[in-house]
């Protein structure tokens, strides 16, 4: 049995690489992760009898032959899995930290979103999609290249959002699934943020840090960060929330010119591009957390390039 897995907190880009490698590699399953964003979790249910989806509870009792991680180098913990090493594939367009183990093998491509790497494939095949196959990929590249307007969105990207436009994918899906209006709670902890932010200034660029505590469920953290950034506009971006399991998650948004925001997340733990990236971080508290991000911001932080705004 081969299995596709990717990262928890499963996004958009995720959960299509998920997609779109499960259409490439017919024998392996994608396995539906039980920690998906918000706006992800609904398109799944939505679109569950139409998507190959399947819950880790529900795998067949055979052996594992395989892995497929896409989005990610860092398998998630499967309990039948165990220890055991077994043959990995990794798609990733995050910039590898380390070379491949001798069980691995890398795909990795500089792109904005990981899906432009699988839909490239998905082209060269000359296979085709179901709307709601192409509509989900859509989504994927949307919503981690910031709409195709990042720094790090590539000529690649605008392509395969393109010909996912002729496979049938729904344009509409964009302002259903991606930049919703925040909840109320999301209100409260923006409220929170905005209270506890300060601003510091690195080499020429602004960093904005702020921190909030969450009490209860946590919703989904991004439109935070997606709302923040548009608003004041920072090189770089760092949330901190404190959750009620004494963990904090960190948030990190960057123009990828200034700073690395993968670069400080792998600090942590964490991961992600130069534009986007994130870490469960336990046992700090979110103020002592930022202090740390300020001081490894401060020994990443570059000067302004040629024409950079700030």
């Amino acid at each position: 049995m081969e299995l596709i897995l990717t990262h928890s907190y499963t996004d958009f880009d995720a959960l299509a690489s998920q997609l779109a490698a499960a259409r490439l590699y017919r024998r392996a399953l994608p396995v539906l992760n039980p920690q998906l964003n918000e706006n992800v979790r609904e398109f799944a249910a939505l679109h569950a009898e139409e998507l190959p989806f399947v819950r880790a509870e529900d795998l067949p009792d055979e052996p594992i032959e395989r892995l497929i991680l896409v989005d990610t180098n860092d398998p998630p913990r499967l309990p039948r899995l165990g220890d055991a090493t077994v043959p990995t594939l990794i798609i990733d367009h995050h910039r590898p930290e380390r070379p491949p183990a001798a069980h691995e093998e890398l795909v990795y491509a500089d792109t904005g979103a990981n899906t432009t790497i699988l839909v490239q494939q998905l082209m060269e095949h000359g296979l085709q999609l179901t709307p709601v196959e192409a509509t989900l990929l859509l989504l994927g590249i949307y919503e981690d290249t910031g709409s195709l307007s990042q720094p790090g969105t590539r000529q690649e990207d605008v392509a395969c959002a393109a010909w996912l436009l002729g496979q049938g994918a729904r344009i509409e899906a964009l302002g259903e699934f991606l930049r919703r209006p925040l909840n109320p709670e999301q209100e409260a902890l923006l409220q929170q943020l905005v209270a506890n932010m300060r601003v510091a200034e690195f080499d020429g660029w602004t960093a904005l840090f702020a921190w909030a505590r969450a009490t209860g469920s946590v919703p989904q953290l991004s439109p935070l960060a997606h709302h923040l950034r548009d608003l004041y506009q920072p090189a770089l971006l760092a949330l901190a929330v404190e959750m009620s399991d004494a963990g904090c998650q960190l948030i990190l948004r960057a123009n990828g010119e200034a700073v690395d925001a993968g670069a400080i997340a792998a600090q942590f733990g964490g991961g992600g591009h130069r534009a986007a990236a994130a870490a469960y971080v336990e046992g700090r508290s979110a103020t002592d957390l930022l202090r740390e991000v300020v001081e490894a911001a401060g020994g990443l932080a570059g000067p302004p390039g040629p024409g950079a705004a700030t």
